[in-house]
């Protein structure tokens, strides 16, 4: 589990390259799916992780009642919610292993097949 002030980074699988300017937003409500040639998949914790809870409402700026009632819309038109892992050591396998994944893990678990989008520390 993550402490509070444990530094934070958004990163995408190294085979994936993209604009640090890409709207994440947009990304995690999969309106946009797909950046230079690469197909990108949005990956969530578990819901009630503080980590996911941080990132969804202060990165994506997204509070729960507008998440789970644009999710449950949405699945009726047979589109699926990001994929959730349930540890960020689950996070980051799935980055490493599968092009355009892209997570929040904690900074110290960046590897070299990893491309750093962004930083942000829980508070």
């Amino acid at each position: 589990m993550a402490l509070y002030g444990e530094d934070y980074v958004l990163v995408i699988s190294q085979k994936c390259h993209v604009d640090k300017t890409l709207d994440l937003q947009k990304i995690y409500l999969k309106k946009q799916q797909s950046m230079k040639n690469c197909h990108i998949i949005p990956l969530n914790l578990t819901p009630q992780n503080p980590v996911r809870e941080h990132f969804i409402h202060s990165i994506l700026q997204v509070d729960d009642k507008h998440w789970n009632r644009y999710w449950d819309k949405m699945h009726f038109k047979g589109v699926k919610a990001p994929h959730v892992v349930r540890t960020n050591e689950a996070m980051a396998a799935y980055i490493i292993t599968i092009p355009g994944a892209i997570g929040y893990i904690p900074e110290a678990m960046i590897s070299r097949n990893m491309n750093i989008i962004s930083r942000f520390e829980l508070d």
